[in-house]
């Protein structure tokens, strides 16, 4: 992992704006703040174009959306494809309704830059039929094919998010194997993740980089965050984030 670029993101501290899932706005914040970036997460459509002028990345997530977040969310993409600002897309639990489903695709039309999903959301995205039950991911089979296969069916970059975490351009795939058994037991930590891999994505770098040293610093963190106790595992992991950002990575948690 390129070390360097935590101080890279302490220097630009780029402002994230997130139209976020309610249940989890809080612990998104905190993780954005302890790396070192800005978050801004606006809650009225009448706003949404000035602040995502502002904005060096997006995150949409639609965990909780209703009839006034869909109007902000449309207002968000429309600016931020005009100025060509980094969009992350967290297609929760994309399978379970109609709307959902509507919603992600009037999305994907306007296009994104990255899809952060489980399996059973990249599935779908995938054309593949998904084992998903809620916001759980299913037991899909092969997911570095099925990050592959949606990135080429959407032509964006797709990280799966699970065991191992796959990053795809559609050509390229790439495992990231840090993290903890701990992650899927806190509910967010996609959440927190997909909102984390926006600011990456405002690194001077290619964005395929960008996305895959994000996914690899999180997993790092999650994993040096494990006690064995759950109820610890929040707490550490925002502690461990600061640290990081306010000094060299090398002995970072021990």
């Amino acid at each position: 992992m390129k070390t360097n670029l935590i101080d890279q993101i302490k220097a630009q501290r780029p402002l994230v704006l997130v139209v976020t899932n309610f249940i989890t706005a809080g612990a998104v914040a905190n993780v954005l703040s302890a790396a070192g970036m800005s978050p801004m997460m606006p809650s009225d459509f009448h706003e949404a174009t000035e602040l995502t002028q502002l904005a060096d990345a997006v995150t949409i997530n639609i965990g909780s959306v209703d009839s006034d977040q869909a109007a902000l969310i449309d207002a968000v993409m429309a600016t931020a494809t005009q100025l060509s600002k980094p969009i992350v897309l967290d297609p929760v639990a994309v399978s379970a309704s109609q709307a959902r489903q509507s919603l992600v695709q009037s999305i994907l039309k306007k296009g994104v830059t990255l899809i952060r999903g489980n399996a059973s959301e990249i599935a779908y995205l995938a054309g593949i039929q998904s084992q998903a039950r809620g916001i759980d991911a299913g037991d899909e089979n092969n997911p570095a094919y099925l990050a592959q296969l949606c990135a080429q069916k959407q032509h964006c970059l797709v990280v799966l998010s699970g065991p191992i975490d796959y990053v795809s351009d559609g050509k390229t795939t790439v495992e990231c194997t840090m993290g903890s058994p701990m992650m899927p037991k806190i509910v967010g930590t996609g959440d927190m993740l997909s909102a984390f891999l926006s600011g990456c994505l405002s690194l001077p770098i290619s964005q395929f980089e960008a996305v895959k040293f994000g996914t690899e610093y999180f997993g790092q963190v999650g994993q040096r965050a494990d006690t064995g106790k759950l109820g610890d595992w929040s707490a550490n992991f925002l502690t461990i984030l600061d640290q990081a950002n306010s000094k060299s990575w090398k002995g970072v948690g021990k």
